[in-house]
């Protein structure tokens, strides 16, 4: 009997340890911040100019820490709703740009920017015309391919399935969107698209250059553009390039984003879309310039209301361990005035 009584009381003891411990108040460790629904969030964009830099999570052979290239795909939001898409990064990436579009009720898009003939930028082309509308194609008059026009060709078919009007992009033409003052600086109209020694060098420094004006709000896109291409520009136009905003010339290279024409557009806030083994020492914080990575901060929205004062979203909170910056605050809203 008082064996029998020794074990129910064990069973008592072990019974009050186990409810002590799940009642003791402990959460679970929480898992990453993940913002992407604030990022991809339309609902106050009216009155705003509005870029979505898309990020693509990638990876070689089931790795967690190899990432793929996987280019350059932004989407902007004019003040009056229009919508611009600017890339569609690669093959593998555009059916995750389609993704992207799609979760944000997006089943159409007013313009489709190709800033050159790579496929880290025109690759995701059929993946997203064949999900939305496109109103109007702009791009480069370029028709060649340095991959023998595998790229090119598949691009350009989905346009004509489409029956989708082209325009050709040309230094000094402008444009007006929502009460947003567009200007082209590159490519010239002389451009030898076809010149030696060719190839990747010649394909980028074709990049279509934009710099979008809101307001007391600036912004610039450049491509791929090569440092031979910076130089030209800030030649050309030196000051006139000063931009508040910008995405980083060829995802943020080393080899681009010259100390020269980092001085020239003097920017704020600053976007590369590179990979983390890909980046280099980067002039733009010699300028005292925010910048954001897109592996390091997963997509990012940048956006103003005209007003010189700017906002950016992060979807991921930043481990300096792979950055050496600054940290982003709690709660991923980083404001830039």
């Amino acid at each position: 009997m008082k064996r029998v009584l020794a074990l129910i009381l064990a069973l008592i003891s072990c019974i009050t340890l186990l409810t002590a411990c799940g009642d003791s108040g402990e959460k679970e460790p929480e898992g990453p911040a993940d913002r992407l629904d604030a990022v991809l969030d339309r609902s106050n964009d009216a009155g705003k100019f509005t870029m979505r830099f898309f990020d693509h999570i990638l990876y070689e052979d089931g790795s967690t820490t190899v990432r793929r290239k996987v280019g350059d795909s932004v989407l902007i939001t004019f003040p009056d709703g229009k919508l611009m898409l600017v890339d569609t990064a690669t093959p593998t990436a555009g059916p995750y740009v389609a993704r992207y579009l799609e979760s944000m009720g997006i089943d159409y898009l007013d313009y489709l920017l190709i800033s050159h003939n790579h496929a880290d930028h025109t690759g995701g082309v059929a993946a997203v015309v064949s999900q939305v509308d496109v109103g109007q194609v702009f791009m480069t008059a370029d028709t060649s391919d340095e991959y023998g026009g595998t790229y090119y060709g598949k691009m350009m078919e989905a346009f004509q399935n489409k029956n989708l009007p082209i325009t050709h992009l040309w230094e000094g033409d402008k444009l007006e969107i929502g009460g947003v003052e567009i200007t082209c600086y590159n490519p010239p109209k002389d451009y030898d698209f076809l010149a030696a020694p060719g190839g990747v060098e010649v394909r980028n420094n074709s990049s279509i250059c934009l710099r979008f004006v809101y307001g007391e709000s600036s912004f610039l896109m450049g491509g791929d553009l090569y440092s031979m291409g910076e130089a030209t520009l800030v030649a050309k136009y030196g000051s006139e390039l000063q931009s508040d905003v910008i995405k980083m010339n060829h995802h943020g290279y080393e080899a681009t984003n010259t100390l020269t024409w980092v001085r020239a557009v003097q920017p704020k806030v600053a976007v590369a879309t590179l990979l983390l083994d890909n980046m280099k020492d980067l002039a733009y914080s010699s300028v005292g310039s925010k910048n954001f990575f897109l592996f390091a901060d997963g997509c990012v929205k940048v956006s103003s209301a005209g007003d010189g004062k700017y906002e950016v979203v992060t979807q991921f909170d930043r481990d300096t361990t792979q950055l050496n910056c600054e940290n982003l605050p709690a709660d991923g809203v980083y404001k830039v005035e």
